[in-house]
């Protein structure tokens, strides 16, 4: 679009290509891929126990609830 026909791309002989070969650029992509999955994991992990134990307080405090050691309520028809 901005371009014409690979008039972005440094030559071969530049510094820049030197400095940074295509092998650099390819790892650090690999790199940074990886790096944003694991925080994206632990995003995700921590966001669902986060989610659990509110939604465990939410319930205790509007309900009255109080939960068991297995995660479930207590007084309710499953304890009997």
């Amino acid at each position: 679009l901005f371009f014409e026909s690979d008039s972005w791309m440094f030559a071969p002989d530049d510094l820049m290509v030197g400095l940074y070969p295509e092998s650099f650029w390819g790892v650090m992509g690999a790199a940074w891929v990886a790096v944003a999955s694991l925080i994206a994991g632990a995003g995700a992990v921590i966001g669902a126990r986060l989610r659990k134990t509110a939604g465990r307080a939410f319930a205790g405090k509007v309900c009255g609830l109080v939960y068991t050691e297995s995660g479930k309520p207590r007084g309710t028809s499953t304890d009997r």
